[in-house]
């Protein structure tokens, strides 16, 4: 069989895929939405992604992404201004009792106790409907372990929500 090169009859229209976009921030000074190339010198994602950080109580992993959040600092602002909606799944007090008070902005009722499914199912829809939005979500779920530990046995719930 001889395989020959020739005119394609397809014009096949690609869809465009928001989720592999790059990250884009609110530039003041332009008054315009711009890509936040920069991110991507960090060796962080630029894009939609799921990220973990874990450790013993006190190693700093609040910290770190408090610091990626919300610091203005050139260095260090690697997500600040990304995010349209941040939830979090942690003591309303304890979020709100960091230094500055650096999540005042995000409302209480993007705030959750309890780390179970009613969360699960919740968040699931309201992060749906931001994505159909074309909004970015933020979920942050601190000291998840403790919080898995007493759902216990219904774990395989919990991964059925997410499948």
């Amino acid at each position: 069989m001889k395989i020959v090169e020739g005119q394609s009859n397809l014009d096949i229209d690609l869809p465009n895929i928001t989720a592999d976009s790059t990250f884009e921030v609110w530039n003041k000074n332009t008054r315009q939405y711009e890509k936040a190339n920069y991110i991507k010198e960090t060796g962080l994602p630029s894009s939609n992604h799921i990220l973990i950080y874990y450790g013993l109580t006190g190693q700093g992993k609040t910290s770190l992404l408090t610091s990626l959040i919300t610091s203005k600092k050139q260095g260090s602002k690697v997500y600040r201004g990304v995010f349209d909606k941040i939830y979090i799944c942690a003591s309303y007090t304890s979020m709100r009792s960091i230094a500055q008070d650096p999540y005042k902005s995000v409302p209480q009722n993007q705030y959750y106790d309890e780390f179970n499914e009613a969360f699960l199912r919740d968040v699931t829809a309201r992060v749906h409907d931001n994505a159909l939005e074309d909004m970015h979500s933020l979920i942050i779920i601190d000291d998840a372990v403790s919080r898995l530990k007493r759902l216990g046995a219904r774990i395989d719930v919990i991964r059925a929500t997410w499948a």
